[in-house]
């Protein structure tokens, strides 16, 4: 029937239950809200049960469900939220209760005096991990930008064949990671 619902289940490491769940259920309720109201049961194995009538909000939750609990991974990008600034760079959030650290120096391909100008509390930026070590992730912004990208795999390339690369690149909707092989197809929100 096609008023019948449409379950899928998935396993998660049991955990990064409370990653999904969030503080008094937050991120759950968010992923609910942003569904069409699918209903998401979890067990304390880790299996996790989506339901809808329609499967696409199963889909949809489902992979917002795997970006919280996706363990970081050098190259991996991700739309994350500045959180704080200090002189030598800013600490920004990832989904999936991540921290990492974007040096003054991955801003931006300019020379950056001052962060503050480029940056401030509760800005969302792209990055990409470019580095783990324990717990420490390091972040770019610079290397998350695809004109940059460009520009690294364009080296010995003039300017005005980079800058018409570039904005080819931009109109057709390509990403320069496309261009590069580097893996633009995993932005995660």
């Amino acid at each position: 029937s096609p008023y019948a619902p449409k379950v899928k289940m998935i396993t998660i490491n049991p955990d990064k239950i409370k990653d999904v769940i969030g503080s008094g259920g937050k991120n759950i309720n968010e992923i609910i809200k942003q569904c069409n109201e699918v209903k998401i049961d979890i067990e304390q194995d880790g299996k996790v049960y989506v339901m809808h009538q329609d499967v696409e909000w199963v889909d949809k939750a489902i992979k917002l469900i795997e970006n919280i609990v996706r363990e970081p991974e050098v190259g991996t990008y991700y739309l994350g939220k500045v959180v704080r600034i200090e002189k030598f760079g800013a600490f920004v959030d990832l989904p999936g209760g991540v921290r990492g650290l974007v040096h003054i120096s991955e801003v931006s391909d300019d020379y950056v005096k001052n962060i503050n100008n480029y940056l401030s509390i509760g800005q969302k930026v792209k990055v990409m991990i470019i580095g783990l070590e324990g717990e420490k992730t390091a972040l770019s912004i610079k290397q998350a930008d695809p004109e940059h990208q460009l520009r690294n795999v364009a080296a010995g390339q003039s300017q005005e064949n980079l800058d018409r690369m570039i904005s080819k690149a931009l109109k057709d909707g390509n990403t320069a990671g496309e261009m590069s092989s580097k893996r633009t197809d995993r932005w995660i929100h």
